[in-house]
């Protein structure tokens, strides 16, 4: 036989439910489920509706409701609704006497987990072979005693809470159809039914006709909306959607399958939006089908992703900048090494060309230092910005440090591309590390370069610049007021479109193919502008260029200070040898080689090992055989600073210099506090490097015991 229309009803809700399961609590999905088999019940069917549903909803073999059939002295009890084992029992009928709705009938709930064929000698139950038992009493209106509703499993019973609370709800109802001449009284009772599920909802919910019309909202459907009931009840639901063809898919799906859930963007009375979540079933209402649409508001949780979703592109982004600080110290470290013999024979040549008189190598050499400074300064760059340092501002003329760069910056741009620079003979001073506007300046040029593909005219403009609320910044958007020095960087590339203006700044950001672009370019200028209170304008359009202003605040209190020159040989004084003899210690058999050149060129004798633990073993044996030492930090085994304590520890008072390319963990106050007399950067500046070198030879005398 087909199970009543109730087994529809419930799988379409099971499914509902089941979507919604991982915000709401088991005991909320039974009950929803019962509320609308409650209602959903027809009245030509409704015992039978009622008991397949309680089977449906908790999962017992056998429900029945009984109720007291004529002859009161010795009572009996017929089943008018019986569902056992799949299937429909009629005309089932047996006496109370001796049956455990004995104990039930005019009482209260009672509940047997297990054994109640073996507890009541009843043909009945041996009939149905019942094991667990749990029923109700029907009592009317009056406080007649009615019957029962029971439920039984073949193995034991549990959940008797759940059984109790569900058997109650359905009781109500199925007394009131008892009581057939109370025919109002049973539609009313149904009706609070459904309204207690109904308007005590978290969610927002709707009942809607087949034609969209809205007959019924609840208490958090008029929050969330912000909606008046009278604004909602007798309009149709397309008068509040955004996209009424999207709404109209949406309840086709739900009047052709009976269910359809998505999500959405609305729009509430005052016109702020919300996100919701919106679940829609086909069910009987009132004798005829309605739509139940189930409204969820979800703002705060997609604010919530999208907040994460921040949050770990964030932590993503410190983790690649933290593996970019590693990488950039080891590759200092290791170009330092190169520059010290680079640079250092440099200026050595530089030394010995001045008997030589040729003006022509001098040059030469001349440029090849500067080349070397340079590199030097874009190694302290990368170091500086990897690391998060701020650098070392100072007042500087914009004017003369982009003047220094047009050689760097015509090096990097094809023969192609027409460089035009309008640079004032001066401009006001601003504060800065001159390291940190070159790097500005290369980046924003390197842009424009890839933008134009190599072919068309670069315009490189500085002024100063006053503004007053004229614009806003474009990355950080606070309106400009106040005095600023604009670098100003024009192309004719194809321009910009403005939905990617509005990332531009973002870091790993790129609009060039895999692999050609980092996207760190003008994220890194982003946040050295605004390190020093800057701010940033962009103007383009598709097809005519960009124009990207730097505004860089004035410092007028402060005087320019421009970049040292670059230093000259000529006029070089004759310096006269010096004498001692030092232990030097480096790893690097390049730099070891060079600094022992360079020592004992200029007079002293140099001892000279690979191995720190060699030194240290050197040292145990010969403590006085040296005017001072020289150490590398970075070694095997033992590094500088440690090979320092070591070699105090035997002789104290030994004039200990230590060198390094890169190092994050000694600087000055970790040097004075060791007892060495100074740390030395490399590649090295040799007329500060000799200076120490003398400062270390002065007091040779009083360190030796």
């Amino acid at each position: 036989m087909n199970p009543p229309i109730t087994h529809k009803t419930t799988a379409i809700l099971n499914n509902l439910l089941r979507l919604d399961a991982r915000n709401s609590t088991a005991a909320e999905q039974l009950f929803l489920k019962a509320a609308i088999a409650l209602s959903s019940a027809r009245r030509d069917t409704v015992f039978d509706d009622l008991t397949h549903g309680l089977v449906e909803l908790l999962d017992v073999d056998i429900a029945m409701i009984g109720v007291l059939a004529d002859g009161r002295d010795s009572p009996s009890l017929e089943a008018v609704s019986l569902w056992a084992d799949g299937q429909w029992i009629r005309g089932f009928r047996y006496p109370v006497a001796g049956a455990p709705c004995a104990t039930i009938i005019g009482r209260e709930f009672m509940f047997y987990a297990e054994g109640v064929s073996h507890l009541f000698n009843n043909s009945g139950l041996a009939h149905l072979k019942a094991e667990g038992y749990a029923a109700y009493p029907l009592i009317g209106t009056d406080g007649v005693a009615l019957g029962v509703l029971a439920v039984m499993t073949h193995d034991p019973m549990q959940h008797a809470d759940r059984i109790e609370a569900l058997l109650r709800i359905f009781s109500d109802r199925i007394v009131v159809e008892i009581e057939r001449d109370r025919t109002e009284s049973a539609l009313k009772a149904s009706e609070e039914l459904y309204g207690s599920f109904f308007n005590s909802a978290l969610d927002g919910m709707a009942m809607i006709t087949t034609e969209g019309i809205i007959v019924d909202v609840n208490p958090a459907l008029i929050r969330m909306s912000g909606f008046e009931r009278s604004e909602l009840l007798g309009h149709s639901v397309y008068e509040f959607v955004t996209n009424r063809e999207k709404a109209g898919t949406f309840y086709a799906t739900v009047l052709a399958q009976g269910k359809a859930c998505n999500e959405g963007t609305k729009t509430r009375k005052d016109g702020t939006l919300w996100v919701c979540e919106y679940r829609a079933t086909l069910l009987q209402f009132r004798g005829e089908a309605h739509v139940l649409q189930v409204v969820r508001d979800i703002t705060e949780r997609r604010e919530a992703e999208k907040a994460r979703v921040a949050l770990e592109a964030q932590l993503r982004h410190a983790q690649r900048m933290e593996t970019i600080g590693q990488l950039t110290g080891g590759i200092a470290h290791d170009f330092n090494n190169i520059l010290t013999g680079l640079l250092g024979y440099v200026e050595v040549a530089k030394e010995h060309v001045e008997t030589l008189h040729d003006a022509k190598l001098t040059r030469y050499l001349d440029r090849a230092h500067r080349s070397g400074l340079r590199a030097r300064n874009l190694v302290q760059q990368m170091l500086t910005f990897s690391r998060g340092q701020r650098g070392q501002p100072r007042a500087v003329d914009l004017a003369q440090i982009t003047r220094e760069m047009i050689s760097l910056l015509e090096s990097t741009l094809p023969s192609s591309i027409e460089l035009v620079k309008q640079i004032p003979p001066q401009l006001p001073t601003t504060v800065l590390d001159p390291l940190h506007f070159e790097q500005v300046l290369l980046n924003l040029c390197i842009n424009s370069r890839d933008a134009m593909n190599g072919v068309g005219k670069l315009t490189i403009d500085l002024s100063a610049k006053h503004c007053e609320d004229c614009f806003c910044c474009a990355s950080c958007h606070q309106p400009l007021d106040g005095s600023f020095v604009e670098l100003a960087i024009t192309d004719t590339g194809p321009g910009i479109p403005l939905d990617i203006q509005q990332r531009i700044f973002e870091p790993f950001f790129s609009t060039k193919e895999s692999g050609k672009g980092t996207g760190m370019g003008l994220a890194i200028v982003h946040g050295i502008v605004h390190e020093y209170g800057g701010h940033l304008a962009v103007k383009s359009e598709p097809g005519h260029g960009t124009t990207i202003r730097v505004l860089l605040p004035c410092d007028t209190a402060a005087l320019i200070s421009p970049l040292p020159p670059p230093p000259q040989s000529a006029g070089q004084p004759i310096r006269p040898p010096l004498s001692g003899r030092v232990l030097c210690v480096d790893d690097n058999p390049e730099v070891g080689e060079f600094m022992q050149e360079l020592l004992e060129g200029w007079g002293l004798e140099v001892v000279r090992l690979l191995d720190s633990v060699a030194a240290r073993t050197y040292f145990e044996t010969h403590p006085d055989s040296v005017d001072f030492a020289l150490l590398d930090q970075t070694m095997p085994g033992m590094t500088g600073l440690e090979l320092a304590h070591a070699l105090l520890a035997i002789r104290p008072g030994l004039n200990v210099l230590l060198y390094t390319g890169y190092s994050d963990k000694v600087n000055e106050e970790t040097v004075k506090a060791a007892g060495i007399k100074a740390l030395i950067k490399k590649p090295l500046d040799l007329a500060l490097f000799r200076r120490q070198v003398e400062s270390a030879l002065q007091n040779r005398s009083a360190t030796i015991q």
